[in-house]
């Protein structure tokens, strides 16, 4: 019984930590379209100085 409950626990965590990483990832994609976005509308500014 105890094992039973040990073993779904864990599998419970592993489903977590798994989400927990999948959530990171997209939010991790989303910062990086928006750091692109925004270094290709600096690009396509004129370059007034540098």
């Amino acid at each position: 019984m105890i094992i039973i409950i040990s073993s779904a626990y864990l599998s419970f965590k592993t489903v977590l930590q798994y989400i927990q990483c999948v959530q990171e990832s997209l939010s991790n994609l989303l910062v990086f379209k928006a750091v692109t976005s925004a270094q290709r509308a600096l690009l396509k500014m004129p370059v007034l100085e540098r």
